[in-house]
Formats: structure tokens, C-alpha cells, sequence
């Protein structure tokens, strides 16, 4: 169940000429209202986040298991931009084939 539409964050948005009959026809088409039109195109650009333990096991699986030092290189790059990404305080560093987490500034 939503909440009650005065709870929810509103935003005023200024259309260029005709969008504004472009977003009505697409609802129509799709059966909801323009704001619904509006929100569902919203999400699909910027989808919730999320992050969940698995697929942060399955990034260290990645690092561990990589063929190659380049592979595990880039791997590590890739999950020291998601855990930036995620405002988390700490970066992963490889040492010995093993992954070691160090907080950020220490």
C-alpha cells in the first residue's frame, strides 16, 4: 500500500514544449497516470540500489579465484569502486593471493 500523496516528496519540473503530450499519450498506452508514467521511467533510470551480501561474496570469489594477477588486479579495482560506490570506510588490498581490508585514511 503507497502512502497518502501529501506525505510523499513532490518536485516541480518544467517540460520542454511537447513532452508534456508525449508523457500523457505514453500513460495512456500503458494504463496509469502521468505521474506513475513519470515515476516508472524514473525508476527504470535510477533503479534502487542494492547491494546484498552475496554479491559481495561473489566479488571476493572473484579476486580469489582470478587466472591471472591482471585479472585479480582488475577485480580488485572493481570491488574497491563498488565499496566507493557505496560510501563504505574501508578499500580491499590483495596480498598474497588473500583479501585484506584496510580502512580508509589509517
Amino acid at each position: 500500500m503507497s502512502a497518502p500523496s501529501k506525505q510523499l516528496d513532490q518536485f516541480v519540473v518544467r517540460l520542454p514544449d511537447g513532452m508534456r503530450d508525449r508523457i500523457k499519450a505514453a500513460a495512456e498506452k500503458n494504463g496509469r497516470s502521468m505521474n506513475s508514467e513519470i515515476v516508472s521511467t524514473l525508476e527504470e533510470k535510477y533503479p534502487e540500489e542494492m547491494f546484498t551480501a552475496e554479491d559481495f561474496l561473489e566479488l571476493l570469489k572473484q579476486i580469489t579465484t582470478a587466472k591471472s594477477l591482471d585479472d585479480q588486479i582488475a577485480n580488485e579495482e572493481m570491488l574497491n569502486q563498488t565499496l566507493q560506490h557505496l560510501n563504505f570506510d574501508f578499500s580491499a588490498h590483495i596480498v598474497d593471493g588473500a583479501v585484506s581490508f584496510i580502512r580508509n585514511g589509517k
